[in-house]
């Protein structure tokens, strides 16, 4: 009887076993499955995304982590994937700022649109990107026999009871079948196996959404119930996992575990799903992106309010230059606003250690992020080119590879030379150009690259310690700076951008105040004066 049973299991599990393999979904616990759909769209041909230098040097991770208030995980995923990818279509960005408007106005149900997105944060709604980009997984030839082996189990399930030891061995074969059935479909499309619940609860929070009711724009409730209307049968074909639970006890999740294991009902549910799947994968990604808009609009207009200001920016024609009018960083608590016009050159800023060189840097590059993405900008006013942010702000070497941070700096840097023979308009940001060798190299190198970078339709802005670059860069580079004040052994910034080159010098008081030594300090001060008074009489 045993050998009987694990042949006739051996043979249905081929069956079943002949679907195409993809990868196993990523695991949740982190950023991995909210990138997900930004990975899976990218791979499927979506514009390009902010490369991942300029968004590890704007912080990306904590300024996402600030505007993120998502109800959903498929809120989430939308808001991650539109930070990273600014809009080029002013249209999409104005009919977004009107939905933050609408969600955001005074008496608007908030806290009801939030209960509706929250039935989509459990860890299959993650993995609703294996559904709209990619291959969908091929039905195997037996797919129709399923439902039949699910009848065998409540059969069985009968049987055991009314029929006593005979009953129960029929029950033992029929789950060894279904339970080889399963596990060696479920190694071949376990991406869509895992994600296929969380279609379900897409789907009715998307109507409940679109209902009257639901107090979203008109237009926002008719682009749902178009995006439905094709596969409102998904609904019934998913009508399987009625009892599907994402709870987090795990449980609960062990005893749903083992229903499908006996009962097939994920397998079911996909089979049955998979020709209107392939057939109105559009009409599925129109619902997935209309309720990420929603809980991403829902968190924009959060964040606006806890911003001190905001403004929306304007979008001016390329090379127009730029104007911000107290413009903040909205990472930093009680941030100071500077304000700045450039008409047409770039812009280079000098200072001391600590001064707020590269914070301003980081705030222009964030709030020309923020007004692309959101129409959001931390500022009084903004006015500038839909400008591409492209930075060199960090450090970046590598051990592993034995990539000194010289060679990663000019790896980087000529990729932004690159960039600056494109046609659409640039914000390059740069710290401390080639701080990795010799001054005159660095200065010579420096000058060199900046007069490129700042060609019309680009726009850069420079932080150096090297004044030399001020007169070298006449006429393509404002020289603004930051300073600080010495009084009685006390530091002090005061993070207040001013016009012209910076006067004054901090590294020598620096060891001062850490006090070193007074004649090591001494002898630092007179090798300044001298160093400095043979490059002016160079210049």
């Amino acid at each position: 009887m045993t050998a009987v049973l694990r042949g006739v299991a051996g043979r249905v599990g081929r069956l079943f076993a002949g679907a195409r393999r993809q990868e196993p979904p990523r695991p949740c616990g982190g950023h991995d499955e909210i990138d997900l759909y930004l990975d899976r769209r990218e791979a499927a041909g979506a514009p390009p995304k902010v490369d991942a230098r300029t968004a590890a040097d704007l912080d990306f991770e904590a300024l996402f982590a600030r505007v993120d208030r998502c109800a959903s995980a498929v809120g989430q995923q939308w808001l991650r994937a539109r930070l990273r990818s600014p809009l080029r279509h002013g249209g999409d960005l104005e009919a977004f700022d009107a939905l933050v408007e609408a969600v955001g106005a005074p008496g608007a149900p908030r806290d009801s649109l939030r209960r509706s997105l929250a039935r989509l944060t459990g860890a299959s709604s993650y993995l609703l990107p294996y559904l709209l980009h990619g291959d969908l997984p091929e039905r195997p030839a037996g797919y129709r026999l399923t439902p039949v082996l699910t009848a065998a189990a409540v059969l069985a399930i009968a049987a055991s009871f009314a029929f006593g030891v005979p009953g129960f061995l029929a029950l033992v074969g029929v789950c060894a079948v279904n339970i080889v059935v399963r596990l060696s479909f479920r190694r071949s499309v376990a991406p869509a196996l895992g994600s296929l619940p969380a279609v379900r609860s897409l789907l009715r929070v998307g109507l409940d959404l679109a209902r009257p009711g639901s107090g979203l724009p008109d237009a926002t409730r008719a682009r749902l119930d178009a995006a439905i209307a094709p596969i409102r049968g998904l609904l019934r074909t998913t009508g399987w996992l009625a009892i599907e639970t994402d709870a987090r006890d795990e449980l609960s999740r062990l005893f749903y575990e083992y229903v499908n294991l006996v009962f097939l009902l994920d397998v079911n549910a996909l089979l049955f799903s998979l020709d209107l799947l392939s057939r109105r994968r559009d009409a599925l990604h129109g619902v997935f992106d209309a309720v990420g808009e929603v809980d991403a609009a829902l968190s924009t207009s959060a964040f606006r309010a806890s911003l001190p200001f905001w403004c929306r920016p304007r979008f001016t024609a390329p090379g127009t230059g730029l104007m911000a009018v107290d413009a903040i960083h909205p990472l930093i608590d009680a941030a100071v606003p500077n304000s700045l016009v450039l008409a047409g050159p770039s812009l280079l800023v000098t200072g001391s250690n600590m001064a707020g060189k590269t914070t301003f840097l980081k705030t222009l590059g964030v709030n020309a992020l923020l007004g692309r993405t959101l129409a959001t900008c931390a500022a009084r006013r903004w006015e500038a080119p839909a400008f591409d942010v492209v930075a060199a702000i960090g450090r970046s070497e590598s051990l592993a590879e034995g990539t000194s941070y010289y060679l990663a700096e000019v790896r980087r840097v000529g990729a932004l030379l690159r960039a600056a023979d494109e046609a659409s308009p640039r914000l390059f940001l740069l710290d401390e150009l080639f701080r990795g060798t010799n001054t005159v190299e660095r200065i010579a190198a420096g000058k060199a690259v900046l007069a490129r970078l700042a060609r019309a339709p680009h726009l850069a802005a420079v932080a150096s310690h090297d004044l030399e670059l001020v007169p070298l860069l006449h006429g393509a580079y404002v020289p603004y700076h930051f300073r600080e004040e010495v009084a009685d052994g006390v530091l002090s910034f005061d993070y207040v951008l001013r016009e012209g080159p910076s006067s004054t010098r901090n590294a020598i008081a620096l060891l001062a105040w850490a006090a070193y030594p007074p004649e090591v300090v001494a002898e630092a001060d007179a090798t300044v004066e001298e160093l400095v008074g043979e490059t002016c009489a160079r210049l």
